[in-house]
């Protein structure tokens, strides 16, 4: 056996030294530092592996086993030891253990995670770049668990190659990290067989980088797609507006040709007879023809301050700077009021006017007086000057529900008509229904514009029915506060509650003391020749500043005016300022503020700054002395 083994004969190796000359210099060393301590104490070892240099010079593993033998009186006599030879189990463990540090090698080299699990589903090897992916620091946080419970996301019992018998090649799945986060990887298992075991080798890359870039495609590609998407609804939009531009300018074109129709028609009547008045001529004329002809550049100044308000009052309305105000008011007395200053109209072409209501009508409502007079001013006036012969009639009906309340009125003429295309060109800025260079009626379109945006801002509209050649009908109707009293039965349209017309107001001679604060010439000459005329005695200023100091002078004399009238634009210092700076000195004399500024909001500005009454330019003579003698009246009851 010994001679099998090591290749000597037993009579070769007695007397020779064991660890010296049968062990190997690598391992001599080790063999001694297990022996000589045994022997030391005379104690003995079991199953020693060793190297044994054979007589070939060739290396054999034996494992030793050596106890120590004793005399009959306890003394040491010797040692028996027996050797097995175990060099081919040895020389498998080499293998393995060389595979081992191969596999191990090549795992921790590899650019993806890589784990080996047993069939029992127990992690055995996982390579650095797994533990990278799934954030552990150290791989005994994986080695002996089960990555059931610590990486599939999988129900137990559902493991895809154990449990389902599918096949795992390039498959995309969910793989659990550290933080418990669910990460997509791209896997693929191979079944090997390991140290005489079969297990699985799995080998998976994070794609999330790769998914992210896919979402982020995704993302793009929609993006793109609804940009495009985007840019063909702009292209149309833009061809659209292209087409509404052209559309805009043309009616844009149509309303300047217009407007500078309606301008130069007042303008030249007026220019022409202020021209006929100046002339040598007009001192031999009736007093009867110079006064018709002072009329009729009267009428049209009228005109052309009209066509200028419709031109403010709109572009306030679409800047949406208008403001309405919701009071308790009369409907009938509005109606009314509309009646008496269009009636004249009417008798001028010798058609009739008049007012209807249907069922029972509140005898108040809440809306805004002034705008609803000024819708039912435009389109009873419109239905007036398209009607030749007939009527036009206005029939007023109140309807009530739950929660609402709504006025319609019905403005039906017996007039021209218009077909459904002249229809569709109404109620848009700078258009008219017939806006032919040979339209017999004047106009620049603009009140019908205000008058359906003003409805609408009431919380109604205008809505319009028409048979050319026939007659039209305008229907407005507008929200209103819940009915509080009915119109009574025997009420008579025309009877009720006026605003008082101009014409009506009666005028008193003023006699007393004004300071005008007025800039321009032309203005101070005007305002003192009406005023003068009525028995004020005016002394004029032409600035803010001027103004301020004479009224503190006068009033600190005890000789203060009765009266002062401010131009609100003014240069050294304007109207407003030298209010206030009046108010502040506490200066207890009435002031009329006198202005152009005469948009929507420019009174309340006026009374904020200190005035007690407004007016108006152009001056209206009746109105500007009403408001005056109407201060001296409040004055006077003091």
């Amino acid at each position: 056996m010994i001679e099998r083994v090591t290749g000597y004969k037993p009579e070769d190796i007695i007397g020779r030294k064991h660890f010296c000359d049968l062990h190997p210099e690598l391992g001599r060393v080790p063999s001694n530092e297990l022996a000589f301590p045994v022997f030391d104490h005379k104690e003995g070892f079991v199953g020693s592996e060793n190297p044994i240099l054979t007589r070939d010079g060739s290396i054999k593993w034996t494992a030793t086993t050596v106890m120590p033998l004793f005399r009959s009186n306890g003394t040491l006599q010797g040692y028996r030891g027996s050797d097995t030879d175990i060099t081919d189990r040895k020389n498998a463990e080499e293998d393995r253990e060389r595979s081992h540090k191969a596999l191990e090698t090549i795992l921790e080299a590899m650019p993806f995670g890589v784990m080996i699990v047993g069939t029992d589903r127990i992690i055995r090897k996982a390579n650095p770049k797994a533990l990278e992916m799934l954030k552990y620091n150290s791989v005994n946080q994986l080695l002996g668990q089960e990555c059931h419970q610590m990486l599939c996301p999988r129900e137990k019992g559902q493991c895809p190659i154990l449990d389902l018998g599918e096949k795992v090649n390039e498959t995309e799945c969910i793989i659990i990290d550290s933080g418990q986060n669910h990460i997509p990887i791209i896997k693929t298992v191979v079944p090997i067989e390991l140290d005489n075991e079969m297990v699985l080798l799995e080998a998976f890359i994070d794609v999330t980088e790769i998914k992210q870039a896919e979402e982020t495609l995704r993302v793009r590609n929609a993006e793109i797609e609804e940009l495009n998407q985007h840019l063909e609804m702009q292209t149309a939009v833009a061809k659209e507006s292209s087409a509404q531009a052209e559309m805009a300018n043309s009616a844009k074109s149509e309303f300047l040709a217009n407007m500078s129709h309606e301008i130069r028609t007042p303008m030249t009547a007026i220019l022409g007879f202020a021209e006929i008045l100046l002339s040598d001529d007009c001192t031999q004329a009736s007093l009867s023809d110079r006064t018709e002809e002072i009329k009729t550049i009267q009428h049209n100044g009228q005109y052309l301050l009209q066509l200028i308000n419709n031109i403010l009052d709109l572009s306030k309305i679409e800047a949406g700077k208008t403001e309405l105000e919701r009071i308790p008011c009369s409907p009938m007395a509005i109606i009314d009021d509309v009646m008496a200053t269009m009636q004249f109209r009417a008798q001028e072409k010798g058609i009739s006017l008049s007012v209807d209501t249907v069922g029972i009508v509140p005898a108040e409502i809440q809306t805004d007086p002034t705008r609803l007079r000024q819708i039912l001013i435009n389109l009873v006036g419109n239905a007036i000057k398209f009607t030749e012969h007939g009527s036009v009639q206005v029939v007023m009906q109140f309807e009530q529900t739950d929660d609402k309340s709504f006025l319609q009125i019905e403005i039906i003429d017996t007039g021209i008509g218009m077909t459904e295309k002249q229809i569709s060109r109404l109620f848009q800025p700078f258009s008219q229904a017939d806006s032919s260079t040979t339209r017999k009626h004047g106009g620049t379109g603009l009140g019908l514009v205000i008058s359906k945006k003003l409805a609408e801002m009431l919380g109604g509209d205008i809505m319009v029915s028409s048979i050319p050649g026939s007659s039209s009908t305008f229907t407005l109707r507008i929200e209103v506060g819940l009915q509080v009293d009915p119109i009574p039965n025997d009420y008579i349209a025309g009877e009720g509650a006026k605003v008082q017309d101009e014409n009506q107001i009666e005028l008193s001679e003023i006699n007393c003391r004004i300071l005008l604060a007025e800039d321009v010439l032309v203005n101070q000459r005007l305002v003192t020749a009406i005023l003068e005329k009525e028995g004020a005695t005016i002394v004029a200023v032409e600035n803010g500043q001027l103004a301020h100091d004479e009224a503190l002078r006068a009033w600190r004399a005890g000789e203060p005016y009765d009266v002062i009238l401010m131009d609100m634009q003014m240069p050294v210092m304007d109207g407003y300022t030298a209010t206030k700076l009046l108010r502040q000195a506490d200066y207890p004399g009435p002031i009329v503020a006198l202005t152009a500024h005469a948009m929507a909001g420019d009174e309340n500005k006026c009374l904020r700054a200190g005035c007690n009454g407004y007016a108006t330019k152009p001056v209206n003579r009746k109105q500007l002395i009403a408001t005056i003698s109407s201060l001296l009246g409040k004055l006077a009851g003091c």
